[in-house]
């Protein structure tokens, strides 16, 4: 599923760049779960800011849980470790 994702995300994103992906347990019913963390660069249409995307997912059952941060690309870095510290600390009891 996760890997579904980040191909659907460089497909519906304008001048996607992806900046990296690392493979990371998240807690699902406590469980611990592989899954794909990834940021991408790009933009929703071509009149609007380029964006940063911070996005994991992960699957129980027929269940699927997606989290994302989006910002600014241009954002302060203070912001940009906010987000993917949010993201990273997913966990569903």
């Amino acid at each position: 599923y996760a890997k579904a994702l980040v191909q659907k995300t460089a497909r519906s994103i304008l001048n996607y760049r992806e900046l990296g992906n690392q493979v990371i347990k998240v807690k699902i019913g406590g469980e611990e779960m592989e899954t794909i963390f990834f940021q991408s660069e790009g933009r929703e249409s071509p009149d609007v800011d380029v964006k940063r995307f911070t996005q994991l997912s992960a699957v129980k059952g027929k269940m699927a849980f997606v989290v994302l941060g989006s910002s600014l690309a241009a954002e302060d870095l203070d912001t940009l470790e906010k987000i993917e510290d949010t993201v990273r600390s997913f966990e569903v009891k």
